[in-house]
């Protein structure tokens, strides 16, 4: 049982609560995994508050306990052990749902986390354009974050229509992007 406060830097996001979900304590999360089924085996997570850059208390720890999962379209439906009824959840919007880094999923070689690659020196056509400072997604998939050498950050989509490679040897991202895309 966690009873100090977790440290954020060695956690990760794993999805976001965006709402409740009825009177019995459910809370609807938006997943930020590629993998359907992140959830499933998940013991216990953290839920942070961005606003106030502090992990939610859970009566005598900071971990939540997943009690129920079920997966609706392209969202998750959890209910935590002990919050059966919607005041028990209703402050945990927009909370982060985090876990200890150690326990993430193990990928396969030659796979990465998008978070990893924060920080990576990004290159249009061996053009130096700047460092990946984030990662966002406005509904259209994600886009890296990068912030040129002239302090402007630009959104480039992280698909592989663009990325050429991604060296995490070199901590390099190379991409092939249309004549024009970063002319401003």
């Amino acid at each position: 049982m966690q009873t100090t406060t977790p440290d954020f830097i060695n956690c990760i996001s794993i999805g976001r609560i965006v709402k409740t979900v009825g009177l019995k304590g459910f809370v609807k999360v938006i997943s930020y995994s590629d993998d359907p089924d992140r959830f499933k085996n998940i013991k216990r997570v953290f839920l942070f508050n961005e606003k106030t850059q502090k992990f939610f208390k859970n009566t005598e720890s900071f971990e939540f306990y997943p009690a129920e999962i079920s997966y609706v379209k392209d969202s998750v439906r959890l209910k935590f052990k002990d919050h059966d009824i919607i005041e028990a959840v209703e402050g945990l919007k927009d909370a982060l749902v985090a876990i200890p880094e150690e326990e993430k999923v193990k990928l396969p070689p030659g796979e990465f986390f998008l978070y990893e690659v924060i920080g990576y020196d990004v290159f249009d056509k061996e053009k130096y354009l700047g460092k990946v400072k984030n990662f966002s997604d406005y509904g259209g998939g994600d886009l890296f974050v990068v912030e040129t050498e002239s302090k402007i950050e630009v959104l480039i989509p992280a698909r592989k229509e663009f990325i050429k490679d991604i060296n995490t040897e070199k901590k390099l991202v190379n991409l092939d992007l249309i004549e024009g895309f970063m002319d401003l």
